[in-house]
């Protein structure tokens, strides 16, 4: 079991990837959010040692309304729940290739979780008045 400093080593990275990939995806600024919750969930997760799991949560009509300035034009369900796996995959890809001990070539794919498998506590960001919280965990 890791440790709350350990686990800070992978958060940092994670987060840092989550807010270059949204400010990059919809061109704008990527701001702090508190107290962030949603009714749709998805995690991914990459093997190593440790393994790293992503964990994201967010409301879907703000996620739907993001869909709609990155890709310009308004999303059905599917789209909205591919749009946040999309999101996993270029936060996670991208941030384990400098994570220590993992394996970059074992991305999982992203699947949808019910909002009661994502545990407590996480960081929080917003953009285009989308915002969503990103917990990060070690198995």
């Amino acid at each position: 079991m890791a440790d709350d400093r350990k686990v800070d080593d992978y958060r940092l990275p994670v987060m840092a990837a989550c807010r270059y990939a949204l400010a990059t995806l919809c061109g704008q600024p990527v701001h702090s959010a508190f107290g962030v919750s949603g009714d749709l969930a998805t995690v991914i997760e990459v093997a190593g040692q440790p393994g790293v799991r992503v964990w994201m949560q967010v409301e879907s009509r703000a996620l739907a309304g993001l869909y709609e300035v990155a890709m310009g034009f308004e999303p059905d369900d599917h789209d909205v729940v591919d749009f946040l796996g999309e999101l996993a995959n270029q936060t996670l890809g991208p941030a384990a290739l400098n994570l220590p001990g993992v394996e970059p070539t074992r991305l999982s794919l992203p699947r949808s979780v019910s909002r009661e498998e994502v545990p407590e506590g996480g960081d929080s960001v917003e953009v285009s008045g989308c915002s969503m919280r990103v917990v990060v965990g070690l198995f």
